[in-house]
């Protein structure tokens, strides 16, 4: 999240692709929200139109968020790189009910609609209709690209269960068939062993490399780490058979540049 706008988080700028490209990295994840103005400070982080007064339009998409998930798709396809796509962030759903009140679209006071549709609950049952059309404009989008992945949710461990993220592992399956796209994997971010084991892969929040098991597992996110110590379970991970991510987290530039040229 260092420099974040400036790195198009919580999307990821080219500049970055080529960037990894350049030390021969080949992943990446992006967040998908839905997120507000109000959260973000720029409507291009925005999927649904944003009206006049700040609130979103549910019935309206906004191009240009979507065309921007596209270029970067399309860029990382390029270069070789997978692109792991949140499909909905706990963190938004959960401080859109608590301290950040404006930030979650799906919330009846941020959509013209006046649609209740957020906060945490909304994992604890199968998706409404308003998730589903999200989820599907997502995979109509993005599908097509055989470089990309999808993760159910960020953080999922805060709030979930099965008829959510099986509901929207076969919302995903069932958009890729409709729309004739190859199958795309799709993973659960709940620690949950039930849904770890009914997922395509395992994504987990954790400090360290995991051990190896049924399912491709990764750490795709953890608290601010020395670098020395991310290269380290970095390096067990490959010795594990496992992933583990470089998360930037509050590293400055030149620790950036320095920790990825040596990844």
């Amino acid at each position: 999240c260092e420099d974040a706008k400036r790195n198009w988080w919580p999307l990821v700028s080219l500049e970055a692709l080529d960037l990894f490209a350049a030390h021969r990295l080949n992943y990446t994840h992006c967040r998908l929200g839905p997120f507000t103005v109000a959260g973000e400070d720029d409507p291009n982080y925005v999927g649904y139109l944003t009206t006049a007064d700040g609130r979103v339009d549910l019935e309206q998409w906004y191009p240009h968020f979507w065309g921007r998930a596209r270029t970067i798709a399309n860029r990382a396809q390029q270069l070789g790189i997978y692109v792991e796509f949140d499909l909905v962030d706990r963190w938004v759903r959960q401080h859109g009910e608590s301290d950040l009140p404006h930030i979650d679209p799906w919330s009846a006071q941020n959509n013209i609609q006046g649609v209740e549709a957020g906060g945490l609950a909304i994992f604890r049952s199968a998706p409404l209709p308003v998730h589903e059309r999200w989820v599907r404009k997502a995979i109509a989008e993005l599908g097509e690209f055989e470089s990309v992945i999808f993760q159910v949710g960020n953080e999922g461990f805060k709030s979930f269960s099965v008829a959510w993220e099986a509901g929207v592992y076969d919302i995903v399956k069932d958009e890729l068939r409709r729309r004739g796209y190859g199958n795309r994997l799709v993973a659960t971010n709940t620690h949950d062993p039930d849904l770890e084991s009914r997922l395509d892969y395992i994504t987990r929040h954790d400090n360290e490399a995991q051990q190896p098991g049924a399912k491709p597992i990764l750490v795709n996110e953890y608290r601010s780490l020395p670098s020395d110590e991310v290269l380290r379970q970095v390096r067990r991970a490959r010795r594990l058979g496992t992933m583990f991510m470089y998360w930037r987290g509050g590293h400055d530039e030149p620790t950036w540049q320095r920790t990825l040229g040596e990844l």
